[in-house]
């Protein structure tokens, strides 16, 4: 009766190890909030941003929060253009988990973000592309005042905040609708992306 319970343990750990393998993580995770749907727009933007379009043409997303928390590695570092005023910052990902937590790299970023905010970091929501790779661009949002933990040595007292389709405030666990109308307002103006990049 024991032989047969251990044979059987070993035959369902090895099922589950070649089944785990194949078939998508979160069939397997139950601490994950990704979905199917996720899943295929993580792996179609992997595919994109590691093969390019295959007709080098330049692609923005919008992408719900939980594929971006997946995508955007903390430690890494993003190009984050700002639409209106087509200035570009190189920001690293230090952490947030119901949206991303950034800060530029260092002085001379740190001045870029400023002058976004023509010399005032503020609260305010500004309409944003994150450059994932060169033929992909996520649709974001950002709000510009630096508060609570920091890691780089850059001038600044904080992180700020980068928010994604249906990402939420740290304190107040809400959507934010500004940051949703900036959002949609990127993925509406993705035409001009080759004017903002090149800028």
């Amino acid at each position: 009766m024991t032989k047969k319970l251990i044979v059987a343990l070993i035959i369902a750990l090895a099922t589950m190890t070649v089944f785990s393998s194949i078939l998508p993580y979160p069939i397997f995770c139950k601490y994950t909030n990704v979905t199917e749907a996720n899943m295929y727009e993580i792996s179609n933007a992997k595919e994109v941003t590691e093969n390019g379009s295959g007709e080098n043409e330049v692609k923005v997303l919008t992408l719900e929060w939980e594929a971006v928390n997946s995508l955007l590695e903390i430690g890494k570092t993003y190009e984050i253009y700002d639409i209106k005023t087509k200035k570009m910052f190189t920001a690293v990902r230090t952490g947030g988990t119901k949206h991303a937590d950034i800060e530029p790299i260092d002085l001379e970023n740190a001045k870029v973000l400023e002058e976004i905010y023509d010399g005032n970091l503020d609260w305010s929501r500004r309409a944003v592309y994150v450059k994932l790779s060169d033929y992909v661009y996520l649709s974001a949002s950002i709000s510009g005042y630096p508060h609570g933990d920091f890691e780089v040595e850059n001038g600044l007292d904080g992180h700020i905040c980068l928010h994604f389709k249906n990402s939420k405030t740290s304190n107040t666990n809400v959507i934010d609708t500004k940051h949703q109308k900036n959002i949609r307002y990127a993925q509406h103006s993705s035409k001009r992306i080759y004017e903002i990049i090149a800028h």
